[in-house]
This record gives C-alpha cells, sequence and structure tokens, in this order.
C-alpha cells in the first residue's frame, strides 16, 4: 500500500505505526471501510472518521465552515471531551478568521 508510517516505541515496547494527511483518507480509512465488522466496538467513532476523511478529502478543513462543521460533527454524539463545543467555535470564528 505504500503508506510510510512514522514508527515510535510505546512506554509498553510495544512498537506504534502513526499515519497523517492524505494517506489517511486514501488509503487507510477505505481499507478499513471494507472490514467495518471488525470494528464493531468502534463502530460509531469509526463512521464520524469516514465523515471527516471526506471533508479533508476536499479540503474542508481548509475553510471557516469546514472547521466548524467537523466540530459539531464530533460533538454530535455523547462524549468525553474537556472543553464544550462553543469553546472550539469561538476560537474559529474570533482567532481563525478576523
Amino acid at each position: 500500500m505504500d503508506l510510510n508510517p512514522n514508527i515510535y516505541i510505546r512506554k509498553s515496547g510495544m512498537m506504534g505505526l502513526e499515519y497523517t494527511g492524505s494517506v489517511v483518507y486514501r488509503n487507510i480509512v477505505p481499507f478499513l471501510a471494507e472490514y467495518e465488522d471488525w470494528l464493531y466496538w468502534r463502530k460509531n467513532k469509526f463512521n464520524n472518521v469516514k465523515l471527516i476523511a471526506f471533508i479533508f478529502k476536499y479540503n474542508g478543513h481548509l475553510t471557516k465552515s469546514g472547521l466548524k462543521l467537523i466540530v459539531l460533527l464530533l460533538y454530535s454524539k455523547p462524549n468525553k471531551y474537556i472543553k464544550p463545543k462553543e469553546y472550539w467555535l469561538s476560537l474559529i470564528n474570533k482567532h481563525l478568521w478576523k
């Protein structure tokens, strides 16, 4: 698949692979989508990843409305985030696009 991961060693001594950027939505997400049944314990989170990957694929993360949509998607389901969604929406409105 020619993914070129960032390889790191965890505190436990196990090796970890980290993928970023377009390789995630071009290679990783489509591969996992074929085998979604394997992810039954994380199905809801994977559905969010698919939606956000779609936004990234079309550069929506580079726009104010795209960033707002990502925040709204992440907060649309029960979560344990420390900061409320209003915090992130206010940052987008105040600091990123003056």
